[in-house]
């Protein structure tokens, strides 16, 4: 994972998000790179990632972000007919506005008179601040200053260029992927503002891209939507309804999960044991229905509402969404086969389903706290619950309320451990 997605793209994510400038800077890479550095730091025990991470987020809210809380498609790669031009800079240019910073500011960002694209520099991070420290002899500290007078500068230079177009479509798909990725940065990093973020887009989409039959809808332009939604639209509103769910507790994102996945059953399903359609029944009739399986470049339909069925079965205890979900992995089971690099998400889903979902439900007046220890590691196998009240909400949580302390039990099908009641004693649960 490190050498093949994350040192591949650590080359080109510096503060305020300079990302690749001759890409189109597409919400749905940043989502996914914002989440890829987000577990990444879990797994590898490296916290630093996480500033990748706050760093990507930062760049979507400032850039992508619709003032009602959707996430707009992309920033073009062009400006002024140039591609690239808003955000590389050449080399005497670079030199001049950083000053007396320029030579540590050249080797953090990796600027040289050759360049790295077309004779200009992309900024990048070439190198650590103690690596820098070391090769000239100076403090981490003052590097750390140097680096932010620098970026400080570089800045205000940027900001007088002329800025890339901007896509304003708002996709359904794309912004579930970015909620699930707010939701997950917020209750990893403890960030309340990613949460919020997250909340807002769910809502934006839930208002604006549902029409009045309930149907949920493909995107949304200057007030008007259009087309009824895919599956993709469906698996991946789903799966971030569910992470949004899990981090906050709060029942309404629960709630609107679980209908979104039923529909999806009902639209886009075919017999047992066959990949769902790409389009709704009640779509326009079609020569052919195509069934999309390949995760590339993002999760497919297929994948997502796979992942989407087996969560609803973990909270619900429903046998029937765990067999469609496993019907969707079985109909993938060639391209597994033949294809795995194509099918990384249905492969992670099954994965999750061969080691045996988990569920964890934690009840009382502090279950956030005591959830913070599911949150301090990567468990993709579980399904998390959460509730400070006595109110109904799902049958995971039926039945183990506790008005006097908070209890975590932690589950396989149903069948639970003896609840514990520290974070120390759930973390070691969820090792075990």
């Amino acid at each position: 994972i490190y050498d093949h997605v994350i040192g591949g793209f650590a080359r080109y994510s510096v503060d305020e998000a300079w990302l690749v400038p001759h890409f189109e800077k597409m919400l749905y890479d940043n989502a996914q790179l914002a989440r890829i550095y987000l577990r990444a730091g879990q797994v590898l025990g490296d916290p630093s990632l996480w500033t990748v991470t706050d760093e990507v987020i930062g760049y979507m809210n400032e850039h992508l972000r619709h003032p009602d809380g959707g996430y707009f498609s992309a920033q073009d790669a062009d400006s002024e007919g140039e591609e690239g031009k808003f955000a590389v800079f050449e080399y005497d240019e670079f030199q001049e506005v950083t000053g007396d910073d320029f030579e540590v500011a050249a080797r953090v960002f990796g600027v040289t008179e050759r360049g790295n694209f077309e004779g200009k520099s992309i900024l990048h991070r070439a190198a650590s601040h103690a690596e820098v420290a070391e090769a000239i002899g100076g403090e981490v500290t003052e590097i750390e200053e140097a680096v932010d007078r620098a970026l400080q500068s570089l800045a205000r230079v940027r900001a007088e260029r002329v800025p890339p177009a901007l896509d304003d479509k708002v996709v359904t798909s794309w912004n579930g992927l970015t909620i699930r990725a707010l939701a997950e940065a917020g209750a990893v990093l403890g960030n309340e503002d990613h949460l919020s973020a997250a909340r807002d887009c769910a809502n934006f989409i839930l208002d604006n891209l549902i029409d009045d039959d309930g149907r949920l809808l493909r995107s949304w332009s200057q007030g008007r939507a259009s087309k009824k939604a895919f599956l993709d639209d469906n698996g991946a509103m789903a799966t971030g309804l569910f992470a949004l769910y899990q981090a906050t507790g709060e029942i309404q994102w629960y709630r609107s999960a679980k209908r979104l996945t039923e529909a999806a059953v009902a639209l886009f399903a075919d017999e047992p044991g066959a990949a769902m359609f790409s389009t709704g029944g009640d779509a326009e009739a079609l020569i052919s229905r195509k069934r999309d399986q390949m995760d590339n470049p993002l999760p497919s339909g297929n994948s997502l509402m796979a992942e989407a069925l087996m969560l609803l079965a973990a909270y619900e205890g429903d046998a029937h969404s765990a067999v469609t979900a496993e019907g969707i992995m079985a109909a993938g089971g060639v391209l597994i086969e033949r294809y795995p690099s194509a099918v990384g998400h249905l492969l992670a889903v099954a994965a999750s389903r061969l080691a045996g979902m988990r569920e964890v439900a934690i009840v009382g007046p502090d279950a956030h706290h005591l959830a913070d220890a599911v949150w301090s590691g990567f468990h993709p196998d579980l399904a998390l619950a959460v509730s400070v009240s006595e109110e109904p909400s799902i049958p995971l949580l039926e039945g183990r309320w506790s008005e006097t302390e908070t209890l975590a039990y932690v589950c396989k099908d149903f069948v639970c451990e003896r609840p514990v009641s520290t974070r120390e004693q759930l973390t070691s649960s969820l090792q075990g």
